[in-house]
């Protein structure tokens, strides 16, 4: 980019005027022209540009020109849990078929997650066969029944207050609402009875 520069140059002779123009050229790069903020401190100790108010900062005790906000804090990131979270065996093994025979056996399904709040794993299920099936679930602990239910057209671990997700525990041992147990079974109590 070529600058121009002009030079006017007035020559008198006291009767008549001669006006000479000269113009040069300077080479040089860059923008042609310059954007400058307005300083944050007063120019002259009093006065702010762009009508701002001059303020005092309690912080510094010094003068500024207007509200200005502090620079964003920078906060460090937590730590990453060292724990890692317990595995319980394989929770379809303590599916058994129905102590209550001759009922037919329904279908499990399993849905893991774990609770980010205590890294335990959760299990929730289902229990269920066809439509309109009465089911029904049942946890035993070896010494009877821990938890029992049935319902249309479904028994899970939603269907409160007797029934509960299985939770894995820190010694990694299965558990439901509390309780360990040797098996679970899910039956169907009647076809078409819903």
């Amino acid at each position: 980019m070529i600058r121009q520069l002009g030079i006017f140059l007035v020559i008198s002779d006291q009767a008549s005027f001669t006006f000479i123009c000269a113009t040069f050229y300077n080479p040089f790069s860059g923008a042609s022209s310059q954007m400058i903020a307005c300083p944050t401190t007063p120019c002259d100790g009093s006065t702010c540009c762009n009508n701002e108010t001059l303020v005092i900062n309690v912080s510094t005790n010094q003068t500024q020109c207007g509200q200005q906000l502090p620079p964003d804090p920078v906060y460090a990131l937590p730590a990453c849990p060292t724990v890692s979270c317990q595995q319980c065996g394989s929770l379809p093994a303590f599916f058994k078929p129905n102590p209550l025979a001759p009922y037919p056996v329904g279908q499990m399904t399993y849905t893991y997650s774990i609770n980010v709040t205590n890294c335990c794993m959760v299990a929730d299920w289902d229990c269920s066969r066809n439509a309109g099936d009465n089911m029904g679930f049942q946890v035993n602990d070896g010494s009877g029944a821990v938890a029992q239910a049935q319902q249309c057209p479904n028994v899970d671990s939603t269907k409160k207050p007797e029934m509960f997700p299985f939770l894995c525990g820190n010694d990694k041992v299965w558990r439901f609402h509390g309780h360990t147990f040797t098996n679970f079974a899910c039956y169907v109590l009647g076809t078409g009875a819903c």
